[in-house]
């Protein structure tokens, strides 16, 4: 039996099924990546300190660098930053963080490289190891992104829910692929 499928007025987006440049991780074939992979460094200050060096492989949603920069694959929510992964301890600690340019109102939305202040820059939530911080009222972020999928990210102003203590930090990252 054959299934027959009617397609009208859709706009299809190629497919590569070849396995050197999907986003499996393989290398193209100069030896880079075949898609975005951001190596970062984190340093974080307050309540809790941290300084260290990490690699995000899932943040450029399988997209090169210059896709991600492009904001090529549209955000549901937010256009994210590179993050430390909870596989991966950064400086001895498990670092998650969900921080980038949101693209609801009053935020501009994601238009490419730049550098994005408040409201177009956020930090929703940061959790090193068992403590979660979430932004106090005077919390402070600002992102630049650059054409070659490399940025900066610095913030202010996070508060431990349990303790009311402050943490702010920075991270930097490099795209590769």
């Amino acid at each position: 039996m054959r299934a027959i499928i009617a397609v009208a007025g859709a706009t299809i987006v190629g497919c590569n099924s070849n396995p050197s440049t999907t986003g499996n991780g393989a290398n193209g074939g100069d030896g880079t990546p075949a898609y975005g992979i951001f190596s970062g460094h984190l340093d974080l200050h307050g309540e809790i300190a941290v300084h260290g060096t990490f690699t995000d492989t899932l943040t450029s949603r399988r997209e090169t660098c210059r896709a991600y920069v492009g904001g090529a694959v549209p955000a549901t929510t937010l256009w994210v930053v590179p993050t430390p992964s909870n596989a991966s301890p950064v400086g001895g600690h498990v670092v998650t963080l969900t921080g980038g340019v949101p693209t609801d109102q009053p935020s501009s939305g994601y238009h490419g490289p730049g550098t994005y202040a408040q409201p177009s820059a956020a930090v929703a939530v940061l959790i090193v190891d068992n403590a979660s911080f979430l932004p106090g009222n005077d919390a402070r972020v600002s992102i630049t992104v650059s054409p070659d999928g490399s940025g900066s990210m610095s913030f202010t102003g996070m508060v431990d829910t349990s303790t009311s203590a402050a943490e702010s930090g920075e991270e930097r990252w490099t795209c590769k692929g």
